[in-house]
């Protein structure tokens, strides 16, 4: 079996996070909860880019230029799914 040795250091590491403007409160407090724990596993704050969207539908365009443009290690969203 092939296992890959994960490795939670982050430093160096250029993150871009979307995130949606539709439900402030709790978008918010994902965004919180993820740029602390970012910053726990070494990255700078300075290496972290916040980019809003209107809603959920645009997240995944977002998220791909934020790959294409080269200017990014990893990108990350940030939303809630409405669950009834």
């Amino acid at each position: 079996m092939k296992e890959i040795e994960k490795n939670l250091n982050g430093a160096g590491m250029r993150i871009g996070i979307v995130q949606s403007r539709f439900n402030p409160e709790v978008c918010e407090s994902l965004l919180g909860a993820c740029r602390a724990q970012l910053i726990q596993h070494g990255v700078a704050e300075a290496d972290i880019t916040l980019a809003t969207v209107p809603g959920a539908l645009e997240i995944p365009l977002a998220l791909q230029w934020l790959a294409q443009s080269g200017r990014f290690d990893e990108a990350i969203a940030s939303l809630r799914a409405a669950v009834r």
